[in-house]
């Protein structure tokens, strides 16, 4: 995610009204450099995945409501942890287990939110800290680039000064 390129987030949840609602608040809250999509099944999310590239998913823990025999949502952070175990997931349910969340941390989520009243503003916290997590490892992986370079151009420098040195 460069400063130019946008924020991808994808949510996947088979309530339309749920992902309709979630985006259109996380536009007002976060800024417009998001890009989301949205998903009503699993199945569909994965064939996207590679394509639409999400920085972050937000994932509902069960995803059959029109159709029974669709993937649940645990399955759909497996799949999504083998294509891209850095990808962070959030993963959100009206299951108010303690079971269920600690399962779904297991299994790679960032974060597990109960769907209640603040579902939205509890998500809008996780995504904070998301963003200021790839926005570090972004800055991170640049400095690293440059302290590689300005090596690289130290030894060279020194190989040089000593390659004159030999022939004078």
């Amino acid at each position: 995610m460069k400063n130019t390129e946008p924020l991808t987030i994808c949510i996947v949840d088979d309530d339309e009204l749920f992902l309709k609602s979630m985006k259109y608040f996380l536009q007002q809250k976060i800024s417009s450099a998001v890009q989301i999509n949205l998903f009503q099944t699993g199945e569909e999310f994965l064939k996207n995945i590679t394509e639409k590239k999400p920085d972050v998913v937000i994932l509902d823990y069960v995803l059959n409501g029109f159709n029974p025999h669709a993937m649940d949502g645990r399955s759909v952070l497996r799949k999504i942890k083998q294509t891209n175990p850095e990808m962070a997931v959030i993963m959100i349910s009206g299951q108010n287990r303690i079971e269920v969340a600690l399962e779904s941390i297991r299994e790679g989520a960032y974060d597990y939110v109960i769907k209640n009243d603040n579902v939205f503003f509890k998500i809008h916290a996780t995504l904070k800290n998301i963003i200021k997590n790839i926005t570090t490892s972004k800055r991170l992986k640049k400095y690293k680039l440059w302290l590689t370079g300005a090596i690289l151009f130290l030894v060279v420098g020194v190989g040089l000064v000593m390659v004159y040195k030999l022939f004078l």
